[in-house]
């Protein structure tokens, strides 16, 4: 018995065709034959055909494994897959292809129990595959066999090394909050090698607005330090970046991404400059961007990442919490 038989035999839920969920539907084979011959002909089958043949090439499907199916196969992938969702799958395709590359660490596949486990190996692996790719683009502070500790001067760094984060500084197609924070303040991403584990250190120093230091996990949940896995030397790398630095990422970062940025003309808000473009005759607009409140509100966007509403204050040698009410508000506008 060859491995998909028996996967198969095991897991008979996955094994339907559509010709068996039709059965199961009607029963009657006679009305099993008359839903597949309307349903070959059904004209909605034609008219979503191109569209499901883009998202599926989208999803980083092969073209030819694409090319060798007919519509009424396409769309029962499609409706599949779609159900497991498109990162996910992407995910899977990007784990088959590294791990034959022999570049993932943990690679017993029977070991992974949720697709979480796999984006950590994933990352891992494309770190191996930057190696000094990324160079020109990252500040590093730090680098051994198990933390890797850097600045991102640029969004491809960004996303690169905050990839499989929920951290709204490696959104996808949208350097926007990327922007937002570098030139806020001091942005810093930690790395575990072994584990896959990711930290975000954030600490604002626009003299305009009151210093504040947060932690993230790969999750996006706001956490104290102490709740993270970093050692006392990692922490006291940042605590030292965080008093002695008097530079923004904005700053360390070359001109030449920086004008990236500015001819990038996808862009919904002019993020990259001093100020938003706002005339004075805007109602309670111009106000609110001289009272410098977030871009959010200045400019009418609705809100794409919530932040989680804690502050931790570095002080010296120890760490505080307290609670503040508006964070996006005050945090991380220009």
């Amino acid at each position: 018995m060859s491995k998909i038989e028996e996967l198969k035999l095991h897991n008979p839920y996955y094994g339907k065709s559509a010709i068996d969920i039709m059965h199961w539907l009607f029963e009657k084979p006679k009305y099993v034959e008359l839903a597949v011959s309307l349903f070959k002909n059904a004209e909605n089958a034609h008219t979503y055909h191109n569209d499901i043949v883009r998202i599926l090439a989208d999803w980083e499907i092969p073209q030819e494994k694409i090319d060798a199916l007919s519509i009424y196969e396409l769309h029962f992938i499609y409706i599949f897959l779609d159900s497991v969702g498109r990162d996910n799958i992407k995910n899977l395709i990007k784990f088959a292809e590294y791990n034959e590359r022999k570049l993932i660490v943990r690679n017993d596949i029977s070991t992974y129990k949720n697709f979480d486990e796999l984006e950590n190996q994933i990352s891992l692996a494309e770190i191996k595959l930057m190696g000094k790719e990324l160079q020109s683009q990252t500040q590093i502070l730090h680098d051994n066999d198990e933390w890797l500790v850097l600045k991102p001067l640029s969004f491809e760094a960004s996303l690169k090394y905050g990839a499989s984060t929920r951290w709204c500084t490696a959104m996808k197609n949208d350097p926007e909050y990327f922007i937002r924070y570098s030139k806020r303040g001091i942005v810093i991403y930690c790395i575990n090698r072994s584990t896959g584990d990711k930290v975000a250190a954030f600490k604002s120093i626009n003299p305009d607005y009151e210093t504040e230091t947060s932690f993230w996990d790969a999750k996006d949940n706001r956490v104290d330090s102490m709740e993270t896995n970093l050692s006392s030397h990692i922490l006291s790398i940042i605590r030292d970046e965080f008093t002695h630095t008097k530079l923004t990422n904005w700053e360390l970062i070359p001109d030449e991404y920086k004008n990236q940025y500015r001819s990038n003309t996808t862009m919904t808000t002019n993020t990259w400059q001093d100020e938003p473009n706002v005339e004075p005759n805007q109602g309670g607009l111009g106000l609110a961007v001289r009272r410098a409140i977030t871009y959010d509100e200045a400019l009418g966007i609705e809100e794409l990442m919530p932040m989680q509403m804690e502050e931790q204050t570095i002080t010296s040698g120890y760490i505080t919490t307290t609670t503040m009410g508006d964070m996006v508000q005050q945090a991380w506008g220009d």
